[in-house]
């Protein structure tokens, strides 16, 4: 993304909602004249030492991806690693909502055996999130979060349809931030 150059400067990693952030960060790397290497990969958190239970591990390799991307920030000496994701399908399906929270979550582990529950994967987020700090600590390679964007708790489409046929208000069909 942004400009081509020989060199990469920014990393972005994270799962698909990364991937949201394509056309943002190709804008900002052209007006800075930056050249950004965005990875996303759905349900994968882009942390390090972290393995997700999922069927499809020999195809997608969480653990390995990360591995990767950290051995290639440090091999090229770039200037941030950016991560990108949707924080609480690892943790807690959706806003601490109760009834959200037993579906639709990923699960992950420091172990690729697990175990795997939402208390488990609450404990490997933390040590997920710690280690990947320290290690591009250690690489001198800051890290840059961006904080989970907000979601709906319906498709957008059909809030737009609500919206025209005068089913309530925008502030009706909004997450609220105490949510």
């Amino acid at each position: 993304l942004g400009v081509s150059k020989e060199k990469v400067d920014f990393i972005v990693v994270g799962d698909s909602h990364a991937h949201s952030l394509v056309d943002l960060f190709d804008d900002l790397a052209k007006k800075k004249n930056l050249s950004i290497f965005l990875i996303s990969t759905a349900g994968c958190i882009p942390f390090i030492g972290i393995y997700p239970k999922r069927d499809d591990q020999d195809l997608y390799n969480c653990k390995l991806l990360n591995d990767r991307i950290a051995s290639y920030a440090k091999k090229n000496s770039v200037k941030g690693v950016i991560l990108a994701a949707r924080w609480s399908y690892y943790t807690s399906r959706a806003y601490g909502s109760p009834s959200r929270i037993a579906s639709g979550i990923q699960l992950i582990s420091t172990s690729p055996q697990g175990p795997f529950s939402v208390e488990d994967s609450i404990n490997s987020f933390k040590k997920g999130f710690e280690l990947t700090f320290q290690t591009y600590k250690k690489m001198n390679i800051p890290i840059h979060i961006i904080s989970q964007v907000p979601q709906q708790y319906k498709h957008a489409e059909s809030l737009y349809f609500s919206l025209k046929k005068g089913f309530g208000s925008i502030d009706d069909l909004s997450v609220k931030h105490s949510d």
